[in-house]
């Protein structure tokens, strides 16, 4: 059968990443290509005639799963989302766990049997649990179903029930869900390839029949595979007992079918995961930081090989070693260094600004720091979502602005945003770009650079309170709020720091508390950064002292 691609989700929740998306090929260049020679439902080659699906439609018929068979608690537009390259399998291995006693010794070897039938076709492996945090559970409960794709959660759930459960079609069609993939005939361009019969389809399973949105998922610019695994039957969820699916060529009655991954099937997963593109260490050296399943820190994985590049195509975020040809540097590969929030809302407001690199990262991702409003802009990785999150402290999901989104840079999020007030709202309008790309007419405030490569401060401007401190100071190796600590140049006994509590700049003898001869309400990271005015005390009272400016006059 010739290679034909069914859809890839790319989603928050749910796994899909092409590393390489080829030319599309419409329905007409296929037909005339010959994609047609399919065998028929019923035919010899395809079992009893019945496909997975419908064994898994039966298993499950007494459940309420998302799309038939799917483990899902999104919102319901969550799915039409993003490229979701950080929810790939690491290292194309899923680690898994066949709960004990839940399966006689002839069923876990069917179970292993449709395992293998990757591991024969793909790079994709299937391995024993040694100790990762996220794995797939496999389980005898009710019905049939699984999750899509890496959650990020642990233990997540594969359940392959009683009967039907265990057909070999079955278990297959549950194991692609897991790797990446959801149902082919709702893929975007479905209606260039089979006709939808409404009135045919059982009324509470209309919404299985719903085509996903070209925003959200990706068929990696390759043809409609009647013949998928993840295919539904020509008749699922039929009221009547006529037709509910009907194709739009010639399959000499084909679609899906139950005896295991079609060559479209075997050719989509070796695109999503770069089987062929992706290069292997030989000589022995594997991560330390990052050992291979089954794997001892410095040895190789149980295939005797590791990957020189993450699954994301990035070497240093997953693997310890950038020498591999081919392998692009992470820790290199700079996004944009300035981002702005905008969009028109009457809701968090101050939140509309410029965000700037600090240079730290936090799970992999940048994190971003505005001076504006004293907030970061960082990647959260939640219990259920990934996430990028406005904030006043990086690593948690707290704060007034968040969007479901796992870029590894600000400026490529395309989520939508939420935004809080008094509960949660989405703001389609609220965007993010790179201060360079901001549509014109949208007001970009004035960003700052670094966080921490500021080495000496002048402080500088009129004399007549604290000429003493009006002098440079060096920075030290301490820090307070997050933030360099300087000693002055010319009194030991003074120094320059923030106050974490209260947003402020101080200058005195007390590291880490608001007391002293001088200080300012800014968040900066360095006081090269200070935008706002100083205020001294003249042995009296505070005073407002416009001339005198911070600026950094040595970089490290």
């Amino acid at each position: 059968m010739a290679a034909m691609y069914n859809m890839v989700t790319l989603s928050v929740f749910t796994v899909a990443f092409a590393c390489a998306f080829f030319p599309s090929l419409d329905a007409a260049s296929v037909q005339s290509m010959g994609y047609n020679n399919l065998q028929g439902e019923g035919d010899s080659g395809h079992g009893s005639g019945r496909v997975a699906m419908d064994y898994i439609i039966e298993a499950n018929k007494d459940l309420h799963l998302f799309e038939t068979d799917i483990e899902y608690y999104g919102p319901s537009n969550s799915r039409n989302a993003i490229i979701e390259s950080a929810l790939l399998w690491d290292y194309k291995e899923i680690p898994f766990v066949i709960r004990q006693g839940d399966y006689s010794a002839s069923e876990v070897s069917r179970i292993q049997s449709a395992m293998e039938e990757f591991h024969q076709h793909t790079c994709v492996r299937f391995v024993q649990r040694s100790g990762q945090e996220d794995y797939l559970h496999i389980q005898r409960l009710d019905g049939c179903w699984a999750w899509i794709g890496q959650k990020h959660e642990g233990a997540q759930n594969v359940i392959l029930g009683d009967g039907y459960c265990l057909e070999k079609g079955s278990i297959i069609h549950e194991l692609m869900h897991a790797v990446g993939f959801w149902h082919e005939h709702q893929r975007p361009d479905r209606d260039d390839w089979v006709n939808i019969l409404w009135d045919n389809i059982q009324e509470d399973k209309k919404g299985d029949f719903e085509k996903h949105a070209e925003s959200g998922v990706s068929t990696l610019g390759l043809p409609y595979d009647y013949g998928s695994i993840m295919h539904y039957s020509s008749r699922s969820h039929s009221v009547n007992g006529q037709p509910t699916i009907e194709a739009l060529f010639p399959t000499n009655g084909l679609m899906g079918q139950n005896d295991g991954l079609s060559s479209g099937d075997i050719d989509k997963i070796n695109t999503l995961y770069s089987c062929g593109t992706q290069k292997w260490r030989t000589d022995g050296r594997c991560g330390s930081r990052f050992p291979a399943p089954g794997a001892t820190p410095g040895e190789c994985n149980p295939h005797g090989q590791f990957p020189c590049c993450s699954a994301n195509g990035y070497c240093g975020s997953g693997t310890d070693f950038c020498d591999c040809e081919g392998c692009e540097d992470f820790t290199g590969k700079l996004g944009c260094p300035t981002v702005v929030l905008y969009g028109s809302t009457n809701i968090q407001v101050s939140k509309m600004t410029s965000y700037t690199m600090t240079g730290d990262t936090h799970e992999g991702h940048p994190v971003y720091f505005s001076s504006a409003t004293c907030d970061f802009l960082y990647y959260y990785k939640g219990d259920r979502n990934l996430e990028w999150w406005v904030g006043p402290q990086v690593g948690n999901n707290f704060g007034s602005v968040h969007v479901r989104d796992s870029h590894l840079y600000a400026d490529e999020i395309i989520g939508t945003f939420l935004l809080w007030d008094d509960q949660w709202v989405e703001s389609p309008d609220v965007k993010i770009a790179c201060s360079d790309d901001v549509p014109a007419g949208v007001v970009v405030p004035q960003s700052v650079g670094g966080a921490t490569d500021c080495t000496r401060v002048s402080l500088h401007g009129d004399v007549t309170h604290q000429p003493s401190r009006m002098t440079t100071y060096t920075r030290t190796g301490q820090t307070s709020g997050g933030r360099p600590v300087y000693v002055s140049d010319r009194d030991s006994r003074d120094f320059l720091f923030f106050f974490d509590e209260y947003n402020q700049w101080w200058v005195g003898r007390t590291i880490g508390q608001n007391f002293g001869f001088a200080y300012v309400n800014d968040c900066a990271m360095t006081p090269g950064q200070i935008r706002s005015q100083w205020e001294l005390w003249d042995g009296s009272q505070w005073q407002v002292v416009p001339s005198v400016h911070a600026t950094c006059i040595g970089t490290a």
